[in-house]
Parts: structure tokens; sequence; C-alpha cells
């Protein structure tokens, strides 16, 4: 339930910031879960949605309805200089996966509707062993979305987002704003 208030309180406020990228809102979502006593970890991961069962072989012929968009290694073009190929997410608890910019990969165009604003997915134990397979799970929406373990690619500890100090008031604010929701 703590989660779920998490998601709708987070989301408020992310999304009137004109940050759009996973480090941002990874370590927003780690410090504030913190703060409320939490064991909350970065994650890279590859990230995949797409608009069909990704288990499924997809289709001989070129189908326009078939559509799909990643980032990490294989699954997105080269990366820009000095930007990273891949994407970030909270674990919290050694249970919950959070990706608090899952709205990213959106193209409601092309059959990528996703309607929580922050995504919960609970961690299969075979997840945390970055060997196995990955998790695999239909958004409710008809978007799948594949996340698997990418642990060498620790590029986002370089980035902007994740050094400095400048998150820290919207950090202040989400807990806040949980506090006050929690007092409900």
């Amino acid at each position: 339930m703590f989660l779920w208030a998490f998601q709708d309180v987070a989301y408020d406020t992310l999304r009137h910031l004109p940050l759009s990228n996973c480090i941002g809102a990874t370590r927003i979502t780690i410090e504030a879960l913190r703060y409320f006593g939490l064991t909350v970890r970065p994650c890279p991961v590859t990230l995949r949605a797409c608009n069909h069962d990704p288990r499924q072989k997809p289709p001989s012929v070129p189908n326009p309805f078939v559509y799909a968009i990643g980032a990490g290694k294989d699954l997105a073009p080269d990366p820009k200089p000095g930007k990273r190929d891949g994407h970030l997410v909270a674990i919290v608890e050694k249970q919950w996966l959070v990706d608090a910019s899952i709205k990213q990969v959106e193209r409601v165009e092309q059959g990528l509707r996703i309607d929580d604003p922050i995504l919960l997915a609970p961690i299969p134990d075979f997840f945390l062993d970055e060997r196995q397979g990955p998790i695999v799970g239909e958004t409710g929406t008809g978007c799948w979305i594949v996340y698997q373990q990418d642990p060498k690619n620790l590029g986002y500890e370089r980035g902007g987002d994740w050094k400095g100090n400048h998150l820290r008031p919207v950090v202040g604010k989400i807990i806040r704003d949980m506090q006050e929701t929690l007092r409900r």
C-alpha cells in the first residue's frame, strides 16, 4: 500500500518537471523511499516495451501493428556521445522494481499505452541473480515491458542527475506530500 501511495504522490510531482530521464527519476525515488526507512538500490537494466507478447515468435512478414522500443545494449541505436545506453530503475526491499520514468516509452499511436505513471512490479527471485532471465509483464493496456539486469552498466554514476544536490527540493516535496498522504 505504501508504494502505491508513493506512485501517486511522486508522479504528481515528477510529471511537472522537465526531468525526462531515468537517472534523475530513480535518484529521487531512492532518496524519498530511503527517508521512510526502506532499503532501496539502483538497478541498471535493459528495457524493451512492445505492443505484442515478446515471448511469442514475431510475424514472418512486416506487420505495421508490431512495434517495439528499447533502451540498452542491442535494443536501441548507439547512444549520442556522453549519453549512456540503458535504463535505470529502483529495487525496493528486494521485492519490488520501481520505474519512475516508464512513461518515456509510451507511444500511444503505436499501441504502447501505459496507464500507471510509475511502474511497480513484483520481483521474482530469479531476477535478483543477474545470470537469470528477465521480468516480462503486460501492463493491462496491451503494452508488454521486459526488464533484464545490466549490472555492469554503471554509466549513470557519472551523470549530472546522479550527482549533486539539485534534486533535493523535489525529494523534499515528495517526502512532505507522502507524510500528508499517510496522515489521512
